[in-house]
């Protein structure tokens, strides 16, 4: 009876074994991220979450929490891990892996990476900002009876935002009045010669123009003047500001997974442009609309949303 021949050489098996386990090795590095992630605060973490939650079946996902951490450590654990694509999660994220030129990077929970990043080929992602149109027009439906905007920016913190805006209230019927400052101690100087010139004042997310001393200035000549101002963080629609247009860090976990998604597909980082927060989170403050005598059509906001 013919049977099964017997290899007498069993280093044979160890070959096709070791070529195996390599092969399988090497399916699952075109798998792996990393996840740099600036801190344990709760809106990275949100932003974490989603983008796992859109990867997470197809993916490998280490994640690194830089504080605490030795500067260096997470460039060292990215070289370990060799991934396919770098997640980072805010502003300092993005500065411990910004020398990575080789690997392919998407940012998320970053303010304006644009002014810095644009030019390298690498690097893509989400800004922490909803669509200056999207903005504009989610103003114009919350005050639809107020004329020109106005907002104070430092050209270094905020100017490509800025002009962002710029382009988009172009050829509106209501002016945009964009004044620029350099220090901080100028801004409520700066906002008393404004206040005649506009009916609605835009906060910007600009370290030179929103300090503590700034806010409680802007907040107090808005109710002399019933100014109403509109913000970017929903703290500051407690502290007084009208209304806020914020955003959804899960939802841009999301954004961020789709575009890491299609390079890990095959598409370079810088076919793939960055782009605005999809999401809108809109906060109406009504004890202040109440005192200013606006009424805030909620349901036309919710559209915006």
């Amino acid at each position: 009876m013919q049977g099964f021949k017997v290899l007498r050489k069993p280093w044979i098996y160890l070959i096709i074994c070791f070529f195996l386990v390599i092969s399988a090795s090497c399916a699952d590095a075109g798998k792996r991220v990393v996840a740099v992630q600036g801190s344990r605060a709760k809106p990275y973490n949100n932003a974490y979450e989603g983008f796992r939650g859109v990867l997470a079946s197809d993916v490998e996902i280490e994640r690194i929490i830089l504080s605490g951490m030795q500067q260096g450590d997470a460039a060292d654990g990215i070289r370990r891990a060799g991934p396919e694509l770098v997640l980072a999660i805010g502003m300092s994220a993005l500065r411990q892996v910004e020398k990575m030129e080789k690997i392919p990077v998407v940012y998320v929970m970053v303010l304006d990476a644009d002014k810095e990043f644009s030019a390298r080929e690498n690097i893509t992602g989400v800004s922490m900002m909803v669509e200056p149109e999207k903005q504009l027009e989610i103003i114009r439906k919350a005050l639809p009876e107020a004329g020109a905007i106005g907002l104070i920016y430092d050209p270094e913190q905020t100017g490509a935002m800025v002009r962002q805006i710029k382009a988009a209230a172009a050829g509106q019927e209501r002016p945009l009045v964009a004044t620029e400052v350099y220090r901080p101690e100028n801004v409520p100087s700066t906002l008393m010669l404004m206040r005649d010139k506009i009916d609605v004042f835009w906060m910007m997310p600009d370290l030179t123009v929103v300090t503590p001393e700034t806010v409680r200035s802007m907040f107090l000549l808005a109710l002399e003047s019933g100014m109403p101002i509109i913000s970017f963080s929903e703290k500051y629609v407690e502290q007084g500001a009208l209304m806020s247009i914020g955003v959804d860090p899960y939802d841009m976990g999301c954004q961020a997974a789709g575009i890491a998604g299609k390079i890990m597909a095959g598409a370079d980082a810088d076919s793939i442009p960055g782009r605005h927060a999809r999401k809108a989170v809109i906060e109406v403050n009504t004890r202040i609309a109440e005192k200013l005598g606006i009424v805030i059509d909620e349901e036309a906001l919710a559209e915006e949303r």
